[in-house]
């Protein structure tokens, strides 16, 4: 059994994980994917506390990702990724990964700055963790440097940017709130049925910069429209757990809600009911998971002909606006980040003062 060393102790990893998984769809599918991943990428998703379930999954299937391309790239045959050892981590080479990230420029995927990201965080943390023998377990940074490069070429990076980019996101509300066409008719019912409660999910998001994840599990009585907040338990990036926040919202999410919550609940906030369902034909239908939000905000942006448009955009906006008005110490709370996250993350986003 493989045995890993964390503030001064030994411990086995099945120990550590025991407790971890909770039988929700999301913990159910990290679950098996890390039944089929190396021990240092399950030490990292264990390591992770900060990490939602779902981002943990993102970084697993990107990982593989690079890996299958690596072996095609090779003219090898894959290996199972359970069977890919930090020996061969560490025989990689500075060009394998430039290989890689010039193929992902070259296909234009939607998804590379986040399987870059992705990377250079597994890379990072590999970086400055040792194992049992006291060694770290990265031998060298040349992959971070490469893959640092990349990720700053595609980051906003000055002011007027930031500024631009959150009128385009508030239009982009507007958009989905009265401005949307149908395709078709039946798309013109499914908008005429839906469009408060898709308005209230990009403002709400737009205007506290909450994750999909904390968005999907809010109930109706979660939401203080007098007091214009939203109430939730929040994972803990200091350790296990959750902690309970109320984070703020602003005047244009509050209208659109208003008018969601009188069409669709009759003004009745006391319930458990999901905030966010899906529709049946003639009743409020199940809770939206993550995938669908996702695909919703999708919609509405590549009919908004701005395709990059994503929910982590979204909230990335709203904290790079926060922090340009807020002093950073605030932003724990409204923001789910550690300081040190907003100051190694986010400070570079920017040259005016973070």
């Amino acid at each position: 059994m493989a045995m890993y060393h964390r503030q001064g102790k030994w411990v086995s990893f099945l120990e550590k994980q025991k407790g971890l998984l909770h039988m929700d769809e999301d913990q159910i599918a990290l679950g098996k994917l890390l039944n089929c991943s190396p021990e240092f990428i399950k030490r990292f998703c264990y390591e992770k506390l900060e990490l939602a379930p779902t981002s943990k999954i993102s970084y697993i299937k990107d990982f593989e990702y690079f890996i299958n391309w690596l072996f095609e790239f090779r003219n090898k045959p894959r290996k199972e990724l359970s069977l890919i050892s930090m020996s061969f981590i560490n025989n990689l080479s500075k060009d394998d990964i430039e290989q890689y990230v010039q193929f992902l420029r070259d296909k234009g995927m939607k998804s590379m700055k986040r399987k870059v990201y992705s990377l250079r965080s597994i890379f990072s943390f590999l970086l400055f963790t040792k194992d049992e023998a006291g060694d770290y377990l990265l031998k060298h940074n040349e992959f971070i440097k490469v893959l640092r490069v990349e990720q700053e070429r595609n980051q906003i990076t000055r002011k007027h940017e930031i500024d631009e980019t959150r009128e385009e996101i508030m239009c982009f509300v507007e958009f989905v709130y009265q401005g949307y066409i149908p395709v078709n008719s039946y798309d013109e019912i499914f908008y005429k049925s839906n469009r408060l409660r898709d308005a209230s999910i990009v403002a709400l998001i737009a205007d506290t910069g909450l994750r999909l994840s904390e968005i999907r599990f809010l109930n109706c009585k979660d939401l203080d429209l007098s007091k214009n907040h939203v109430s939730f338990l929040r994972r803990n990036y200091r350790g296990p757990g959750k902690h309970f926040v109320q984070i703020s919202f602003g005047e244009k999410a509050k209208s659109i809600l208003l008018e969601y919550v009188r069409v669709d609940f009759d003004n009745d906030l006391v319930s458990n009911l999901p905030l966010f369902f899906t529709r049946g034909r003639n009743s409020k239908g199940s809770r939206l998971t993550r995938r669908a939000l996702a695909l919703i905000i999708e919609k509405y942006a590549d009919a908004f002909g701005k395709s990059v448009i994503t929910a982590n955009r979204i909230r990335q906006t709203f904290i790079l606006d926060y922090l340009d008005s807020n002093n950073i110490s605030t932003g724990e709370m409204q923001l789910g980040l550690s300081i040190t996250d907003m100051i190694g993350v986010y400070s570079k986003y920017n040259d005016f003062g973070i």
